[in-house]
């Protein structure tokens, strides 16, 4: 019991000496912290950070460090949440891919109506919610197989300079460069 009678010990008393410590946080504020999540589920962390700076004068805590602590101390999962001028950019953004796309440009000119819009195999433009936003502007959707070589011809055109680069070490007073630049140049189309 002697320790807790000398005032550094004491969490009301205690001084911050270095901004953002996690060493500051006790129990106290621990229980100040659930209290506020209990009283304002959808608290945000911001809110939070200055209410526990006001409530105990002593401590100046900053957002990063109070996320750390409520995160990894008081296993709290905590969910971004959007500002409103984060969700207005956010729209706009979207809004202005919208007139950008290139559904929006084909819209123009409605001879393109049911034709093909050739697509890869990215996960982002796989989504059938893709598919059925392309259907339903009157296009129709063509998947490129997984690997198609033969639509990229620099695919089909490296591994042929691979083959006919010199596989010996370097001489000193040759470049690789200049190997490459031979085997460039003994590239023929029908190798291709």
């Amino acid at each position: 019991m002697e320790s807790l009678e000398k005032d550094e010990d004491l969490p009301h008393r205690k001084k911050v000496s270095s901004v953002g410590s996690l060493s500051k946080l006790y129990n106290e504020y621990k229980e100040f912290l659930n209290g506020m999540v209990h009283e304002k589920p959808g608290i945000v962390l911001e809110e939070m950070t200055e209410q526990l700076n006001t409530q105990f004068m002593d401590l100046e805590i900053e957002k990063s460090a109070l996320h750390e602590f409520l995160t990894d101390k008081c296993h709290f999962f905590l969910r971004r949440r959007n500002s409103p001028a984060k969700i207005e950019y956010r729209y706009n953004w979207v809004k202005q891919g919208q007139e950008t796309d290139m559904c929006y440009a084909m819209d123009k000119h409605k001879e393109f109506k049911g034709h093909y819009l050739i697509i890869d195999n990215a996960l982002s433009t796989k989504s059938k919610d893709i598919q059925l936003y392309i259907e339903g502007r009157g296009y129709r959707c063509a998947y490129l197989r997984l690997y198609s070589l033969e639509l990229n011809p620099i695919e089909e055109f490296w591994p042929v300079v691979k083959s006919k680069l010199k596989r010996v070490a370097l001489l000193d007073e040759e470049a690789l460069s200049n190997r490459i630049y031979d085997a460039l140049r003994k590239v023929i189309i029908i190798d291709l």
